[in-house]
């Protein structure tokens, strides 16, 4: 799972707590975990992923208790898709003649 994803999850996470990027520092000073703002804006947008302790304490914090659940894997650890992007596959399987092109753009395969 990339960066991008895993912040944006965190960031709806807190947003649904009705936390402040402040809020979440201080508990995490509370609990001896020091972190900027500025850090916590980087974990949100994707540029860097926090600590796996961090990032436990950031799930409890915002009530995650299924992680595997939220972060998109079912408890055999298999990836979870939305409808969206099942639509999204089958879409890419019955056009053959695009997935070349749709690699290329994804940079993959």
């Amino acid at each position: 799972m990339n960066a991008e994803l895993i912040g944006n999850i965190l960031k709806k996470a807190r947003k649904k707590q009705k936390l402040e990027m402040k809020e979440v520092a201080a508990e995490l000073h509370r609990q001896s975990i020091d972190v900027a703002i500025k850090t916590i804006y980087g974990w949100e947008n994707g540029q860097s992923y926090p600590r796996i302790d961090i990032f436990l304490s950031l799930c409890k914090l915002y009530g995650i208790t299924d992680i595997l659940g939220e972060f998109g894997y079912n408890e055999t650890g298999d990836l979870i898709l939305t409808d969206h992007e099942k639509e999204l596959v089958l879409a890419y399987r019955n056009l053959p003649n695009l997935q070349h092109p749709v690699n290329v753009i994804l940079n993959i395969g």
